[in-house]
């Protein structure tokens, strides 16, 4: 289990520390007591959404089951959704397209067999190593890639098929953005994508960044 120490300044007040657990891929591993001996108040999980595509029951999902757990437990939910097109080998399903908007209703269907307030959504894990390079670049001048347009769709179509039924609407969160450190990363046009769509969509809360690092003072 990763957990994340998130530490917030407040002007005149001691520190305030927020403890958040990460379980990646494996939120079956969530245990309860261990949150509480931690003071842990946030959990995190992805899903493989390619790998549940054709599962017939989410809701006797390990992982669905796990978050279930934590929210029971008082916990807030994150939950990001990976789309390893590129492990899959295939290409960012065009806009429209009856793959496309299965994988849409899939998303839905995952938060709705959590079937727990979900606080915070993350359309996507590390899209930068999760997609093919043909999907990341724009195709041409004054488009956008072909990932932007798909999580874009994605976003409108959560939003307007599953926040809009919930007594509090999650907050949205683009990425996660990888290694932005390196000029050439910053450049790159799908980072240039999700930051335009990030300034002007007002759906959207902000960037999750997944900043790895070899130590402390890095």
């Amino acid at each position: 289990m990763w957990v994340a120490l998130y530490t917030a300044l407040l002007p005149g007040m001691a520190k305030a520390q927020i403890l958040g657990a990460n379980f990646n891929e494996l939120p079956k591993n969530v245990d309860p007591v261990l949150l509480d001996d931690s003071r842990t108040t946030w959990v995190r999980g992805f899903f493989e959404m390619l790998d549940l595509a054709g599962q017939a029951n989410l809701a006797t999902n390990s992982n669905v089951l796990g978050m279930q757990r934590a929210a029971d437990a008082g916990r807030e939910l994150v939950v990001s959704f990976k789309w390893n097109f590129d492990g899959a080998g295939q290409s960012v399903p065009a806009p429209g397209s009856l793959q496309e908007q299965q994988l849409f209703d899939l998303a839905v269907d995952t938060l709705n067999a959590i079937d727990r307030p979900v606080n915070t959504i993350v359309l996507g894990n590390e899209p930068m190593w999760e997609t093919p390079t043909a999907d990341l670049q724009r195709p041409a001048p004054g488009q956008r890639s072909p990932l932007a347009n798909f999580t874009e769709r994605l976003l409108d179509h959560v939003d307007a098929t599953y926040s809009e039924q919930q007594p509090a609407r999650p907050k949205y969160f683009l990425g996660a953005l990888n290694r932005l450190d390196q000029p050439a990363n910053q450049q790159k046009d799908v980072v240039q994508d999700f930051f335009d769509m990030a300034r002007t969509n007002p759906k959207i809360a902000g960037m999750d960044l997944h900043v790895h690092y070899n130590g402390i003072a890095q």
